[in-house]
């Protein structure tokens, strides 16, 4: 009896998973461009993982080096220091936000990271 109603329970849900409504599927086109949206960001997210950053300091400042590019970016220094604007262009903030944001640069952000546009 127990097998019966186990069963029976299967075949409704098998059922009721084949007549579900097709406004829920994507057309082809679609899948397409997710998909090749997904396999970008896959391939970001790997090239992302791929950074090793470290830390080294010299005077009032601190550097982060990134051993697969070899860029190098300003973590820390004095606020005296900071208020300069070739410091603020040279920050970790205003490097990563200029290479991670590819399209055009808003220039109210950009003089948040990186000081005036």
């Amino acid at each position: 009896m127990r097998y019966i109603v186990s069963g029976l329970i299967f075949v409704v849900a098998f059922l009721s998973a084949c007549t579900a409504d097709p406004s829920r599927y994507v057309e082809k086109k679609k899948y397409d461009e997710l998909q090749a949206k997904l396999d970008e960001a896959e391939k970001r997210l790997a090239e992302y993982d791929s950074h090793r950053y470290s830390l080294f300091s010299t005077g009032s400042r601190t550097f982060r080096v990134d051993s697969v590019t070899g860029s190098t970016c300003i973590k820390l220094t004095t606020n005296s220091d900071w208020k300069r604007k070739d410091v603020q262009g040279q920050s970790c903030d205003c490097v990563d936000y200029l290479a991670n944001t590819k399209a055009t640069h808003s220039p109210e952000l950009t003089a948040l990271f990186c000081g005036t546009p």
